[in-house]
């Protein structure tokens, strides 16, 4: 500066500069820390720019999280498409016979060309009906409380009120001695059979008596009903005294134990 007050110019053609020097440093307090505040800012933007880089169009996180997203739904939809249980139990029933001629095929041997492809259904087991179990109630056995199902297997002769099948019960009992299938006469809603039973010339502890209804309200027989039964407890067959003799025998002998060859 001159010494009549105007800026004078330096040796190096530079523009001149309103430079103003304090007598005293403290005054420079409120700039430096506005400057340290502002290096600070900055160091805070570098940060967060360094963490959400990843998330941000150039990462590779978000297209990772949607495609484990987009996994866990298709394995769920699997899961609930393949994985059902009703708790009931299932059996294949044989498919329904179409009009015409009447083909044998073996299991294992293929359809001819141009037949229908046949698939097995399936159908509920009810209790107490042909491949169901035996229904679970109590029964007198001699006059003694005993469980129906511990009475397997036999051939289950069901007696009801008014039942005139002498005659009927008589070939029933003759035919199952015959092949060596134990018969129970079963008296239902409060017939009594031991009498009965006696007349046929059977044990006593072959008079049952339905004390539980549980044959009665599963069956509800118009007349003479043999019911047959594995050892496992399994119904075989559900037959009226008039079937056919053959039929009763094929079927009392599912249940009879095949003796062993004698050895040579």
């Amino acid at each position: 500066m001159n010494v009549d007050g105007d800026h004078g110019q330096d040796d190096y053609g530079l523009p001149p500069v309103d430079i103003e020097i304090p007598d005293d440093a403290r005054e420079l307090d409120a700039d430096v820390q506005a400057y340290h505040r502002e290096l600070r800012a900055q160091r805070r933007m570098r940060i967060a720019r360094h963490i959400w880089a990843p998330f941000t169009r150039d990462g590779l996180v978000m297209p990772l999280l949607a495609g484990c997203m987009a996994l866990t739904l298709l394995a769920g939809t699997l899961l609930t498409i393949f994985t059902g249980s009703d708790g009931m139990a299932l059996v294949p029933s044989q498919p329904h016979a179409t009009a015409g001629p009447a083909h044998h095929v073996s299991p294992g041997a293929a359809q001819p060309a141009g037949a229908p492809q046949t698939h097995p259904t399936f159908r509920a087991v009810a209790t107490g009906q042909p491949g169901g179990p035996l229904p679970d109630t109590l029964v007198t056995v001699g006059g003694k409380p005993t469980e129906l199902r511990a009475l397997s297997p036999a051939v289950l002769a069901l007696i009801p009120p008014g039942c005139l099948c002498g005659s009927r019960l008589r070939a029933l009992a003759g035919r199952a001695s015959a092949i060596g299938a134990p018969v129970y006469v079963v008296g239902l809603d409060g017939v009594r059979v031991a009498r009965l039973t006696k007349r046929l010339g059977l044990p006593g502890w072959r008079a049952v008596e339905d004390i539980g209804r549980g044959l009665a309200d599963y069956y509800h027989p118009a007349g003479l009903t043999a019911v047959i039964v594995r050892g496992d407890g399994t119904v075989t067959a559900v037959l009226p005294a008039v079937t056919a003799r053959g039929a009763i025998e094929k079927a009392m002998r599912s249940i009879t134990v095949t003796p062993a060859a004698p050895r040579r």
